[in-house]
């Protein structure tokens, strides 16, 4: 990842702040649960995690029972190879 992303990704600490939160908990990782610990409204969370799925940060794996009709699997979410080597770029530039 440049370093031109990385800036643009820092500039909105929400998005750092989805990335610890999937990186430390290894439950309540959909949407409504990160929403929930972050004290965000679902729809911003929705927003950013896209947006860190697209970029190849995170991603999204269905779980739950799937029943006919109805949509019960949740998407949960875990960071990329990609994510924890930029996290790691974080953490450095912390450090200086």
């Amino acid at each position: 990842m440049n370093q031109e992303t990385l800036l643009w990704l820092l500039q909105e600490p929400t998005r750092l702040r989805i990335l610890r939160v999937i990186q430390t908990q290894h439950k309540d990782r959909h949407i409504r649960g990160l929403a929930r610990q972050l004290n965000l409204y679902v729809n911003v969370a929705q927003y950013h995690i896209r947006l860190l799925e697209k970029w190849g940060i995170i991603e999204g794996h269905r779980e739950g029972a799937a029943i006919v009709g109805l949509n019960t699997r949740r998407k949960t979410y875990v960071l990329t190879g990609k994510g924890k080597q930029m996290l790691a770029q974080i953490g450095k530039m912390h450090r200086l």
